[in-house]
């Protein structure tokens, strides 16, 4: 088996802090390699969009997560550039580089893909990175200072064609704190590492597929970057991330069974955090409509909905989001099932203002 290679350039570019960074490509080879893997914990130990794992085996795993949508929610596309043993996900595919596709459209129906690739190739540059799915016809270009990402499909065999542009209006952070501060911790959530290159964004989308197209100019968008050793030991998790008037959120609650919970919250107000939290009692994920029950017990019905509620303290005050999905979800054959949907967020400070905007909701069922 061929050793994942590291090719350096010389001549660093500066990045958050004093971090420096060469330039350099890294290929991952298809085949899961024997050994254990090293892991970038910090960002001073690497380029923060950069490559984090030294080699994927049959279970470590590493992923670029992509997602834009349009300013009303009715329209969207994402996509996770996977470096990972299939096997360790329930797929059975030739390599350990592939990607995930999904597409939600107008009329309320949506297309999910998984498409493998003969290799990836990612080629770091300042704090930021590219990288292309050899073979599968698609990958992602990063500016070196995380400013801008375009996706490009160019997917015959399963009809896909398109670009994707997102810019950032955010800064770049890891779970709790700001990428700046280059010495965080970045493996917190649940062991697994985290960094969001693109809390928020401006977006512009032409795809398609087969004879359905998803177009849009000014929609949102995100970017983060996740790795580790294995998934966490949850049974279901619910992922909702978006923006309203002048807020900037993202959210998580995994439903451990006898163990409790794993929730994560993150909310910010005009540019300002007011809530940056792993404790439990932050954040409520709770799926509505359609007989959508909590915790769920398997992978149907279909949630019509979430509604979150965030407590950021006396100072910050509690705060209700409700999020509406536009359509259904295919469902792709990841654990139990992955789905995702595109939509409208209505909320605000409980008591104050109500704003209105766009963002993403997922769920993953590993194990109910």
């Amino acid at each position: 088996m061929l050793p994942q290679a590291f090719l350096g350039v010389a001549g660093c570019i500066g990045g958050f802090a004093k971090n420096c960074w060469e330039p350099r490509s890294v290929v991952v080879p298809p085949e899961p390699q024997a050994g254990d893997a090293r892991f970038v914990t910090k960002g001073s130990e690497g380029p923060w969009d950069g490559a984090k794992i030294s080699l994927v085996n049959a279970t470590d795993f590493e992923w670029w997560y992509f997602d834009a949508r349009s300013p009303s929610g009715d329209q969207g596309v994402a996509a996770w550039f996977m470096t990972a043993s299939p096997a360790a996900w329930g797929l059975e595919l030739p390599t350990t580089s592939w990607f995930i596709f999904h597409a939600r459209f107008q009329d309320g129906t949506g297309y999910d893909a998984v498409v493998p690739a003969e290799s990836a190739v990612i080629n770091e540059r300042g704090e930021g990175a590219s990288g292309l799915w050899v073979g599968s016809g698609s990958g992602f270009a990063g500016a070196e200072d995380l400013s801008r990402f375009t996706l490009t499909f160019d997917v015959p065999d399963k009809d896909i064609h398109g670009v994707v542009d997102l810019t950032s209006t955010s800064r770049p952070r890891s779970a709790v704190r700001p990428a700046a501060d280059s010495e965080a911790d970045l493996m917190n959530v649940a062991g697994m590492g985290w960094a969001v290159s693109m809390p928020a964004g401006r977006s512009v989308a032409h795809v398609t597929v087969g004879d359905k197209a998803i177009s849009f100019t000014n929609g949102g968008g995100y970017h983060d970057h996740n790795w580790g050793n294995t998934l966490p030991a949850w049974l279901n998790w619910y992922a909702v991330e978006g923006e309203f008037g002048p807020f900037v959120f993202s959210a998580i609650e995994a439903y451990k069974g006898p163990d409790g919970y794993f929730k994560y919250a993150w909310l910010s107000v005009h540019g300002k955090v007011i809530l940056a939290s792993l404790d439990e009692d932050v954040v409520s994920i709770r799926p509505w409509g359609n007989g959508a029950e909590y915790p769920p017990t398997g992978f149907q019905p279909q949630p019509l909905g979430f509604t979150l509620t965030f407590d950021a303290g006396e100072e910050g005050g509690k705060y209700r989001i409700n999020f509406t999905n536009h359509g259904d979800s295919p469902s792709l054959p990841i654990a139990k099932g992955l789905a995702k949907w595109f939509g409208t967020v209505e909320g605000g400070k409980i008591g104050g203002e109500q704003y209105s905007g766009g963002g993403m909701s997922e769920w993953l069922d590993l194990a109910i």
